[in-house]
């Protein structure tokens, strides 16, 4: 936000919801393993639950923010597109902990 790089670079908010999606799948897993939250559902419930309200907690973020301060650039094409990368991100991060031999549920 600082250097406006939302708005002179338009495919910015692509690589950011992807890290987004990437981020959120790492810290559901953490919230998955390591609290009394993973006991609620399976991993894969869980999991994509999780990536979908914070994908869609993020794009209610959007909206409002872009309403506010009166853009009017958040569009549907827009938000499906960023919840598409939330999951691709998230998806590498499955990849990801599976490669590196990390990927393990509660047993």
């Amino acid at each position: 936000m600082y250097f406006s790089w939302y708005w002179t670079l338009p495919w910015f908010d692509i690589p950011m919801h992807f890290l987004g999606g990437f981020w959120a799948f790492l810290f559901l897993n953490y919230l998955y393993l390591f609290t009394p939250l993973g006991k609620i559902a399976s991993p894969a419930i869980f999991l994509v639950s999780g990536l979908i309200f914070i994908g869609l907690a993020w794009e209610i973020f959007e909206f409002v923010f872009d309403r506010i301060g009166e853009l009017g650039v958040i569009t549907i094409r827009d938000s499906i597109k960023d919840l598409i990368f939330d999951f691709l991100g998230g998806g590498a991060a499955y990849f990801y902990l599976k490669y590196i031999g990390l990927w393990q549920t509660r047993q």
